[in-house]
């Protein structure tokens, strides 16, 4: 099959669909989307009740998880008092991800997942949010728990593919490859953003299944740059498909020095 760009291409969030101009209408709205969001995620990571308050519509509702309440409603205000006594700026051990992001005019719905090792806890976070006067808001969050062992180790996939796209079952490999081990996954590529894949087959029931798997479609592609990652924040790295003639290097003088930087010889390595 041809390879797919997925910027003119496919995008999935719950269902293939087509994004042509619609994309382009609504990129400008997505930097004040992610203000909202990254106040939430920085502000409960890092204990900033202020952050907290700035995400929020003073009269949102949170459904949040509680062992003992089938519903345990807060408001912004009581949630940030969760955080004030805590000491601000330091690591308190959540570790946020956006896995996916729909933005509709004025309207936006997000899914964000927080890890919490030291609890064996992961929170799936929905929020919705909408433009008001004075910018974004988070309007609306509804959160659910399950039990988990991965540890928030983070993981790079390094996806180059030199002009000719990564193979579709390459990036589903090494993806499940790097779960498994209990890994978070982010995706780097040269120039960040989508990136190209070939080789999808939809009688393939792998493919079938994350070619509707909308955080992973959403991860390939909102791929990171290198002036995005920290390789501080990774304890492995891996590139895609180094079987063929990549092997270790992807020919981006950034990308390659975050491999190196990665992969010391005190840190355990993909490739």
């Amino acid at each position: 099959m041809k390879s797919v760009a997925l910027k003119k291409g496919l995008i999935l969030v719950t269902l293939l669909c087509s994004i042509g101009s619609y994309a382009t209408a609504q990129i400008d709205e997505t930097d004040g989307v992610m203000i909202a969001l990254e106040n939430y995620m920085t502000g409960s990571s890092y204990n900033h009740p202020d952050k907290l308050i700035a995400a929020f519509y003073p009269e949102a509702d949170m459904f949040l998880d509680h062992p003992d309440q089938p519903i345990f409603l807060v408001n912004p205000e009581k949630y940030a008092g969760f955080f004030k006594d805590r000491e601000a700026g330091v690591f308190n051990g959540r570790y946020a991800k956006l896995l996916s992001l729909d933005i509709e005019g004025n309207v936006a719905i997000a899914k964000a997942e927080i890890l919490i090792p030291k609890n064996e806890s992961l929170y799936i976070d929905y929020f919705m949010l909408k433009k008001l006067e004075d910018g974004w808001k988070i309007i609306g969050k509804v959160a659910g728990r399950a039990d988990s062992t991965r540890s928030g180790e983070k993981m790079l996939l390094i996806a180059t593919d030199k002009g000719n796209g990564e193979d579709f079952s390459d990036l589903i490999s090494d993806y499940e490859a790097a779960t498994s081990k209990g890994y978070t996954v982010n995706i780097v590529s040269p120039k960040g953003g989508a990136i190209i894949f070939n080789g999808l087959n939809m009688g393939n029931p792998k493919h079938r299944d994350y070619i509707y798997n909308a955080d992973f479609m959403y991860a390939l592609e909102n791929t990171l740059a290198a002036s995005d990652v920290k390789s501080a924040d990774y304890v492995a790295a891996h590139y895609v498909c180094d079987k063929d003639a990549k092997k270790a290097k992807s020919g981006d003088v950034e990308i390659d020095r975050l491999y190196s930087d990665i992969c010391r010889t005190d840190k355990p390595c993909g490739n």
